[in-house]
């Protein structure tokens, strides 16, 4: 501990009394700062572990969460839709009109097509979010 700071080198081969054991206590102290910070630390952690569980048990006491099994059929289907509808876009309407157009109207053409097929999403999600929940 001598080498590390603490106190004194030993004078002759004896330690300064008093610097030695001032120097005890220097280093009893930075080592139970260490461990009373882990300690702190520890109990923040676990703190905010606890305080997210509880926040979890709340949010499903008050139904906030939706389960996956009544989520996914929904939006499956609101999926498929909104491929139907693109690929209907791209190949029936789109295509035959763009031949021949300048790059800023197939740009707006492009945009309007999927303006469009983003509607029908919208307009998925919104008939989902305002029907009742489903009973399990």
């Amino acid at each position: 501990m001598a080498a590390a700071g603490y106190f004194p080198l030993p004078d002759r081969g004896r330690y300064d009394a008093a610097a030695a054991i001032a120097g005890l206590f220097r280093h009893f102290r930075e080592q139970l700062s260490k461990k009373n910070s882990e300690l702190v630390q520890e109990q923040r952690r676990l703190a905010k572990a606890k305080r997210e569980t509880v926040e979890e048990e709340l949010a499903i006491l008050r139904a906030e969460y939706v389960k996956k099994s009544s989520i996914g059929p929904a939006l499956r289907n609101i999926s498929l839709h909104q491929r139907a509808k693109l690929q209907f876009k791209l190949e029936s309407e789109l295509a035959p009109t763009l031949a021949g157009l300048h790059a800023l109207e197939i740009r707006s053409k492009m945009a309007a097509a999927v303006d469009d097929v983003c509607q029908v999403f919208r307009e998925g999600v919104k008939e989902w979010m305002n029907s009742p929940p489903a009973t399990s």
